[in-house]
């Protein structure tokens, strides 16, 4: 990515151009020629391998901002993106196995043991067209916040924005997000060591009739930085399956408190004077909910598309803690333990968030 910014003037302008490539790598069952996989309905065949997921996001904006005082300001961008899209994987073009005389013949990838012993990326089948969008927004930004060691400890912070996207989708992108910081200083507590109450609330939401486009990925609402204690990886199959519904949609709300208290720091804010790993511990309180519709191969692949309306949808709860570090200036770790209100039998789920406070 390359970016101009211009800041001679109140009115500050600019443009980016780039282009960024993502890779996912997830496993999946590569049919052979007879078809089926080993365990279908269509009897043996196929194989387990690897599946190579590539976006690749090229983009030409412009960008500008107009500041009215010193903590509030308009933003606006317009652009073109474009979305391309490629799939291959691990085909396996030899392997072998043994025979009743305990002879290395060819395999057929059925139920028996085979030794592969050679393979080649092969291009899979998929349907996704490159997509082509023009894009235009605006947003009205305020920051009246001080920031801590690894979050904010002070003021208020807040974006309302809106983004049209037009050509290939037709969708509107709106955020709504409001975070305000209360500082206060218990008796009980030394002077260095006040405490800061934090409260989120935030809406981000897909609208539109592309909203669902199964070009999309779904949002995800179970992210360390939204509602602590659902990670995608801290469920296993089957609980995943009995709850998306409760975790993938095109809109999504939040709300979260925190009350953070500088645990090392300096002599002047800081319980402990330690200022090589500045940290804050962290009592926290999660709560979301997120609904719409989302194509179903994305996390339902033989079933019906997930479709949950506002009225019907049940929020989801966590609450816990967590210690944020300020490692040498450069990363912000946030390891928490959190404990999911809306899961059954599960107790406390730990995670790490690389980031800072919001």
């Amino acid at each position: 990515q390359a970016l101009y910014v211009n800041r001679g003037g109140r009115l500050t302008y600019g443009a980016l151009v780039g282009q960024v490539p993502y890779l996912q790598v997830f496993a999946g069952c590569a049919p052979n020629e007879e078809g089926g996989c080993p365990g279908s309905e269509g009897g043996p065949g196929g194989y387990l391998t690897r599946y190579y997921y590539r976006t690749y996001h090229t983009q030409a904006q412009a960008i500008s901002a107009y500041p009215l005082n010193q903590s509030q300001r308009f933003e606006a961008q317009a652009g073109y993106t474009r979305i391309g899209y490629d799939l291959e994987y691990d085909r396996i073009v030899s392997a072998t196995r043994r025979d009743e005389n305990g002879d290395r013949v060819a395999c057929d990838f059925g139920y028996e043991p085979c030794l592969i012993t050679g393979r080649e990326s092969a291009e899979a089948d998929y349907n996704f067209q490159a997509l082509h969008l023009a894009q235009a927004g605006g947003a009205f930004v305020g920051d009246y916040s001080y920031f801590g060691f690894t979050s904010p400890i002070r003021g208020t912070r807040y974006r309302f924005g809106v983004e049209g996207t037009t050509g290939s989708l037709t969708m509107v992108t709106a955020t709504a997000d409001a975070r305000r910081y209360q500082m206060v200083r218990p008796d009980i507590l030394p002077e260095r060591v006040p405490l800061t109450l934090a409260v989120r609330g935030l809406h981000y939401g897909r609208y539109g009739e592309d909203a669902a486009a199964e070009e999309l990925s779904p949002l995800y609402l179970g992210y360390g930085t939204f509602v602590r204690g659902y990670s995608y990886n801290s469920f296993t199959a089957e609980e995943l399956g009995a709850f998306e519904g409760r975790l993938f949609g095109s809109k999504v709300a939040l709300a979260s408190a925190e009350v953070r208290m500088p645990l090392l720091g300096v002599p002047q804010l800081g319980l402990i004077t330690f200022p090589y790993l500045p940290s804050e511990l962290v009592f926290f309180a999660d709560a979301g909910m997120i609904w719409g519709t989302i194509d179903e191969r994305f996390v339902n692949p033989t079933g019906e598309p997930i479709s949950t309306s506002f009225l019907d949808q049940k929020p989801i709860y966590s609450v816990g803690a967590s210690v944020r570090t300020n490692v040498l200036g450069a990363i912000i770790l946030e390891p928490y333990m959190a404990f999911p209100l809306s899961r059954d039998d599960t107790g406390a789920v730990f995670g790490l968030n690389f980031t800072p406070g919001w």
